[in-house]
């Protein structure tokens, strides 16, 4: 008897953004209450707004990500400017169902001095799934609620305070921003660096100074209760703390230490070295980062260190090791996945090196794909 294919179901979604602003956040917003009966992982297929919602209609990137861009209207968390915009999701087998997303945008001005300033509180406007507010200039106060949020101070001496999602937080350039992530695994973004940085983190729950004036993101700056960093458009060094970190290099050819903990290391575009440190550590990859390929100077199975292939692949109904070769080169291991991301592909490109590992006798390679545990051994 052959299985009946039961279509996937997306649901209606919220986000809050702000006007004048080009929006990217994860597809997970919109995938996160989404459902398939079947259990099959669900994904994008194209976006469709009416002519005018806004300046440029929502499109996915390569990245896992999903953008638009809002136009000058906008009004304020009790009377926004409301947009919408429909995606349709498919489940791989022919099942496809589109969803509508709800687009609350709220007025913030562009301009220095106190008359310029924002203060946008999206702790009492009820559930939504994700928002992305930029405050632009001037010293802003810019509060997250429930879902996953981008906040980003702009040029001022801004005041960000994440909610119980997971949140970005981005200050800025300027000096003096205070930036609480709260609950949630939140990241300090400081991706408007003008050049290289060597960062730290430091995970508490008190305030954390930090100054990257050279690099253009001011003096003074405080941060607390954040579980991750991302990193810049340049070759930086990232140091995680002793807990569980998440750490993003962004572009450029970075250095990424987990230390102890249970960490997550992303290394982005550019050829990335990691070193998960102490604990059971997650390498992810990105779509997009198959050009380039990192190496991993610790990974060890044993301490339970995984490479997750979630966003580059899509395994379907198919067989994981027809997308995935891992062997040994010398005194190391190279993982390739096919580039089309699906079973039947025929081009391999490698992405990362397990370096000096393999050569004693352990080779298995865990991998993580759609949230299964895959296991090979070179």
């Amino acid at each position: 008897m052959t299985p009946v294919n039961d279509g996937p179901v997306a649901n209606a979604d919220t986000l809050w953004v702000s006007n004048s602003t080009t929006v990217t956040l994860p597809v997970s917003v919109l995938l996160g209450n989404d459902t398939d009966i079947d259990g099959v992982a669900i994904s994008i297929t194209g976006f469709s707004a009416a002519a005018g919602q806004f300046t440029t209609n929502p499109s996915v990137n390569g990245d896992g990500t999903f953008s638009f861009r809002t136009t000058s209207d906008g009004g304020s968390t009790a009377s926004p400017t409301v947009r919408t915009f429909t995606y349709t999701i498919t489940d791989g087998a022919g099942g496809l169902h589109t969803g509508t997303v709800t687009v609350n945008v709220v007025s913030t001005l562009d301009g220095t001095g106190s008359a310029n300033r924002d203060t946008i509180n999206l702790s009492r406007v009820g559930p939504y799934q994700g928002a992305y507010i930029d405050g632009k200039g001037a010293d802003d106060t810019l509060t997250s609620g429930t879902g996953g949020v981008v906040l980003i101070g702009g040029s001022g001496s801004d005041v960000l305070n994440g909610g119980s999602g997971n949140d970005i937080l981005r200050g800025g350039a300027g000096n003096n921003d205070s930036m609480n992530g709260s609950a949630g695994i939140d990241l300090l973004d400081l991706s408007d660096a003008t050049e290289v940085i060597t960062f730290t983190l430091v995970q508490s729950a008190t305030d954390t100074s930090y100054s990257l004036n050279s690099a253009g993101l001011g003096n003074n700056n405080t941060y607390k209760n954040m579980e991750g960093v991302i990193g810049t458009n340049f070759n930086d060094t990232l140091n995680g703390s002793s807990g569980n970190d998440v750490l993003m290099g962004g572009g450029g050819n970075d250095i990424l230490v987990g230390g102890d903990g249970n960490d997550i290391l992303i290394g982005g575009a550019g050829a990335d070295t990691l070193t998960g440190g102490a604990g059971s550590d997650t390498l992810r990859f990105l779509k997009g980062d198959a050009a380039s390929v990192d190496t991993i100077t610790d990974y060890s199975a044993t301490q339970n260190d995984k490479l997750d292939l979630s966003d580059l692949l899509d395994i379907g109904g198919g067989n994981v090791n027809d997308i995935v070769n891992v062997r040994q080169s010398g005194n190391n291991i190279i993982v390739s996945v096919d580039t089309n991301g699906t079973v039947g592909g025929v081009s391999f490109s490698d992405i990362c090196i397990l370096e000096n590992y393999g050569t004693s006798g352990d080779d298995l390679v865990k991998v993580l794909i759609d949230g299964i545990d895959h296991q090979f051994t070179a």
